[in-house]
C-alpha cells in the first residue's frame, strides 16, 4: 500500500511564493512523498519594478510579466483567488472568476505568501475615483488615461478644465510612487508635443507623500539623490503632504489644499505581492 503524500499548499504566486516553490522542488528532486501545490491569482510572475516603465509606454507588458508554470516543473499551480482558510480544517477555498465557481484544497502544510493590498481608508473616495498601482492592468489602464487626458485637453476650451486634465497626482512616495512619478514625467514630457493645440498648456506631475523623504527605506542620501532627481525631471514634489480626500472633481491635500480632479489620483499604495510598494 503506497504512503499518502504529505501535502504542501502554497498561497500566492508573488516573489515569495514562486521562491518557496522553486526550493522545493530543487530540494525535492521529484520526491514523491511531498506534493507541493503553488496557488496563485495570476498565472504569470509579475517583476513589479519596471511596471512604471509599462504605465509609461517604454516596454511592453509581455516583458515584465513571465508565466509562473515555466518557472517551476515538478510543482502543480492552481490558479484562482483565496477566498477562505479553515485551520482547523486544514481547507482552503478557491474561487475561480473565469468559470464562478469555488473549488476546495486539502493540505498538511501551509505557506501563506498573498502578499498585501492597496489600502485607501485614510482618504475616502480615493476607492472609487483614484487608480491602484498594483497589477499589470492597473499599469495599462493609466497609460491609457493619459493619453485620454491629452486628447479630451487638447479639445477642451475652459482653461480650467484644460489645467486639470493634464495634472496628474500621485499618491505614495515609497518606490513605487517614486518610479511612477519619474517615468510618468517623462512620458507627460514626450506624448505633450503631439498635440501643438496644447503649446504653452503646462502639464504637471504632483508626488504626494506623508513622509519627511521619498522612499525611506533607502538611506538619507540616496533618498535626497531621488528627491533631486526628481525635482530636475520637472515632477513637482510634497513631503509632510497627504491626500485626505478624492472626489470626481477634486482632490483634497492637507497641507495644500484642493487640486481640480478630472481622472483620479494614481494611488501607489501598493504591497509586497506587487513587488515594491510606496507609501
Amino acid at each position: 500500500m503506497s504512503e499518502t503524500p504529505t501535502r504542501v499548499l502554497i498561497l500566492g504566486g508573488g516573489f515569495a511564493g514562486l521562491s518557496a516553490a522553486r526550493a522545493f522542488e530543487r530540494h525535492l528532486r521529484g520526491d514523491r512523498r511531498i506534493n507541493v501545490t503553488l496557488v496563485c491569482r495570476n498565472n504569470y510572475l509579475l517583476f513589479t519594478p519596471m511596471l512604471a516603465e509599462v504605465a509609461a509606454g517604454e516596454i511592453d507588458s509581455a516583458h515584465v510579466a513571465t508565466p509562473n508554470r515555466a518557472c517551476v516543473h515538478n510543482v502543480h499551480v492552481q490558479q484562482g483567488e483565496v477566498v477562505a482558510i479553515d485551520l482547523e480544517q486544514h481547507r482552503v477555498q478557491l474561487f475561480s472568476p473565469i468559470v464562478r465557481d469555488q473549488r476546495e484544497l486539502l493540505y498538511d502544510h501551509l505557506i501563506l505568501a498573498l502578499g498585501s493590498i492597496a489600502a485607501f481608508h485614510h482618504a475616502p473616495g480615493a476607492a472609487a475615483y483614484a487608480f491602484p498601482f498594483k497589477h499589470l492592468g492597473d499599469a495599462q489602464r493609466i497609460h491609457d488615461r493619459v493619453l485620454d487626458c491629452f486628447d479630451w485637453a487638447a479639445g477642451a476650451s475652459d482653461p480650467v478644465q484644460r489645467r486639470a486634465l493634464l495634472t496628474f497626482v500621485v499618491a505614495g512616495g515609497g518606490f513605487a510612487g517614486a518610479e511612477l512619478a519619474a517615468a510618468l514625467a517623462d512620458f507627460v514630457r514626450d506624448t505633450h508635443r503631439f498635440y501643438p493645440r496644447l503649446a504653452g498648456e503646462p502639464a504637471r506631475v504632483l508626488l504626494v507623500h506623508h513622509g519627511a523623504r521619498l522612499v525611506q527605506e533607502l538611506s538619507e542620501a540616496a533618498s535626497a539623490y531621488t528627491y533631486k532627481r526628481l525635482q530636475q525631471q520637472g515632477v513637482d514634489l510634497r513631503t509632510h503632504t497627504a491626500v485626505t480626500g478624492v472626489t470626481p472633481s477634486c482632490i483634497t491635500l492637507e497641507p495644500g489644499g484642493m487640486v481640480p480632479n478630472a481622472h483620479g489620483a494614481l494611488d501607489c499604495r501598493g504591497g509586497p505581492q506587487s513587488g515594491s510598494g510606496g507609501s
